[in-house]
């Protein structure tokens, strides 16, 4: 039920579906570092694999909520902003942690800075590897140099922060929910981003970016459902999030060109040229039409990405399934 009034200064809303050990895992992370100003809130989209038990039996300072069927990650999203009883409420990946130190220096934070939204700095771990290893956001160089920024320029925002990734993001809830028919983004891929661009637009908020990485985000867990086939790829990261970034960013106050650089940072993890190699790979030639189709309004305003393709376009097929068979049997071996 949605409410206006703040009983804490932060609840960790995670949404979650069939995650049970990984939400485990996060669970402990925040827990150990739980205090009294910061609530945790699971909404469940109808696991089945015993999240509920998991919750009662561990975890029974969570809030937990479980859906009575599958409502879909964006309504899920929206469900936690909804029930969350803190002033700011983060989205929390349910695969992700919560680095030690973290909470304590995030509810300091927000204490002493009344900011609208924060950014936080992130590092990746691989559980797919041997080792678990940590590596550095591409986001925010030379963390330990900087300090903390509070600022209400929305460019210096852009060039340290990030709108998008859930766990690393804090916002404001009581601007969220003044957000007339957010039910209008259930659909787009990043219906969180869309809410908080939303809440901000037509105002002077105040922005924090928080330069230490306590969020250890999984660079894997997510990969394989969104990159299950070359369309939804291309949905995705092609046409939903320049959408998002280039379109109604610009629309809620943020400059042309910002967002274009912005979008260029996202680039090199599905650079549109690999997404087309994807495509012409799987010798579907509606996928590859559709590609071209709705592509074109997109990459033709980067002309480097667009050569690229290019490149992919006039290369024989047979060409890339033995470069692909190669590079497959190079990266098993290593």
């Amino acid at each position: 039920m949605e409410t206006t009034k703040s009983e804490y200064l932060l609840t960790i809303a995670i949404p979650t579906y069939n995650r049970k050990k990984l939400l485990k895992r996060a669970l402990d992370s925040i827990v150990s570092q739980l205090n009294s100003k910061v609530e945790i809130l699971v909404s469940d989209n109808a696991s089945d694999d015993g999240t509920d038990e998991l919750i009662t039996e561990s975890f029974p300072m969570v809030r937990y909520i479980k859906n009575k069927m599958n409502m879909g990650v964006d309504y899920n999203f929206l469900q936690c902003y909804r029930e969350a009883k803190g002033k700011y409420v983060i989205l929390f990946g349910s695969d992700d942690r919560l680095a030690d130190g973290g909470l304590d220096y995030l509810s300091d934070f927000l204490e002493k800075n009344n900011c609208d939204l924060i950014s936080m700095n992130l590092r990746f771990f691989d559980v797919t590897r041997k080792e678990v290893y940590l590596k550095d956001s591409e986001f925010i160089k030379d963390y330990k140099t900087k300090q903390d920024i509070v600022t209400k320029d929305r460019n210096l925002f852009l060039k340290y922060g990030q709108l998008t990734y859930i766990s690393a993001l804090v916002v404001k809830r009581l601007p969220l929910l003044e957000v007339k028919d957010p039910e209008r983004f259930i659909g787009t891929n990043f219906i969180h981003t869309c809410i908080m661009l939303e809440s901000v637009k037509d105002k002077q908020p105040l922005f924090g970016i928080i330069m230490q990485p306590f969020i250890e985000a999984n660079a894997t867990a997510g990969q394989s459902e969104v990159s299950k086939t070359p369309e939804r790829q291309f949905e995705v990261f092609g046409k939903c999030f320049y959408h998002v970034i280039c379109v109604q960013a610009v629309e809620c106050g943020f400059s042309k060109r910002q967002m274009r650089k912005y979008y260029l940072r996202y680039l090199h993890n599905y650079p549109f040229w690999r997404l087309f190699l994807s495509c012409k790979r799987c010798e579907n030639v509606k996928v590859i039409e559709n590609f071209w189709q709705d592509g074109y309004p997109v990459v033709k305003h980067f002309p480097f990405e667009w050569i690229k393709v290019m490149l992919v376009a006039i290369t024989p097929r047979w060409v890339i399934n033995v470069i692909y068979k190669v590079y497959t049997a190079f990266k098993k071996d290593k």
